[in-house]
């Protein structure tokens, strides 16, 4: 699914009659608008009935462009629909359908499929299996050379606990979404006045609070959206595009923990390697081992291969099914 959506929105577009009011009347009251360190003026939309962050005047000009750009952060993309995100950018911008140096442009909506994707999060839910079945089973890799990427992190919050793979703008998260709706829930109860109905948690999110349920993200940003989805109208090229290429996953079947050898010192040495990888996940492991002796790391790293193998009592998902997921729930979206 598209779980987030960052437009850019070009100079030369212009608020719509309906929004033009809203903006006029609100624009320079800090209850709404904040400047920030890239645009000139920023705001949640929210409370106007827009589900968005609009970020008006970018201070860095783009090369080539004439004026400043804005930038659209659609909220909630994971649970709307295509033709729901282009409705929602009408409502505020009427955009350009052509460019023309000599000349003002003919402001048509339809122009609003060739907005470009500044940043597009791609994700799938996988049901069933925890975080914690992810940290020792899953590392994600350079696409150009088979390296572990640099930056690893897990980070504990709450009931959740999100791993973190690469570096933002362009990383890998895997986090509990059901602990992610519950912290959400709470803030909207917090907020909800005491005279309201309140709904539980089942009521509101349509799942059970016991159910496990993680999310597996891709965050692709700063300059490096694929040229086959750059746009909103090549949005509907989602299906056919692979987001997890750099994931690998150790097979679900995984061979038993405790792995003998007739070489006491290799035996000696995977116990050490399993325990790196049930202390710090296979990721981080893996690292580790590298940064030990990096000039024989691939030669040790295929010697210690049998004991990254991690004995599992969940059954676990594979890249394929992973994949599955994805496409599925973004299809699904697209059609809608």
């Amino acid at each position: 699914m598209v779980d987030k959506l960052d437009v850019r929105i070009p100079a030369d577009a212009r608020l719509t009659p309906e929004f033009g009011k809203v903006y006029a009347d609100t624009r320079g009251d800090p209850k709404y608008w904040h400047s920030s360190p890239y645009y000139g003026s920023t705001a949640d939309l929210r409370p106007f009935g827009h589900e968005m962050i609009l970020h008006m005047g970018l201070r860095h000009q783009k090369q080539g462009e004439k004026g400043h750009s804005h930038k659209v952060e659609l909220i909630d993309t994971g649970m709307s629909t295509y033709s729901e995100w282009l409705a929602e950018i009408e409502r505020v911008f009427e955009i350009p359908i052509a460019y023309r140096k000599s000349s003002t442009s003919r402001l048509q909506p339809q122009g609003v499929q060739q907005l470009e994707v500044m940043r597009i999060d791609l994700a799938a839910d996988v049901p069933d299996i925890p975080v914690d079945w992810f940290r020792t089973h899953m590392r994600v890799l350079w696409k150009r050379r088979r390296a572990e990427i640099g930056e690893y992190m897990i980070l504990s919050q709450g009931e959740g606990e999100t791993l973190y793979f690469g570096k933002r703008p362009n990383c890998f998260r895997v986090y509990n979404k059901i602990a992610e709706r519950k912290e959400q829930h709470k803030r909207l109860t917090r907020r909800t006045s005491p005279d309201a109905e309140i709904l539980t948690f089942e009521e509101a999110c349509h799942t059970s609070s016991d159910a496990i349920l993680t999310r597996v993200e891709r965050q692709i940003a700063g300059g490096k959206v694929p040229g086959n989805i750059r746009t909103l109208s090549q949005l509907v090229n989602l299906p056919h595009f692979d987001p997890f290429v750099p994931v690998e996953i150790l097979p679900r079947a995984s061979l038993p923990s405790e792995q003998i050898t007739t070489n006491c010192i290799l035996t000696l040495a995977g116990k050490e390697v399993q325990r790196l990888v049930n202390e710090h996940g296979l990721h981080r492991a893996r690292q580790l081992i590298r940064q030990m002796d990096p000039a024989n790391a691939s030669r040790n790293l295929k010697r210690l291969e049998l004991f990254f193998e991690v004995k599992s009592p969940q059954t676990g998902v594979s890249r394929e099914q992973l994949l599955a997921f994805y496409r599925k729930s973004v299809t699904a979206q697209l059609v809608a």
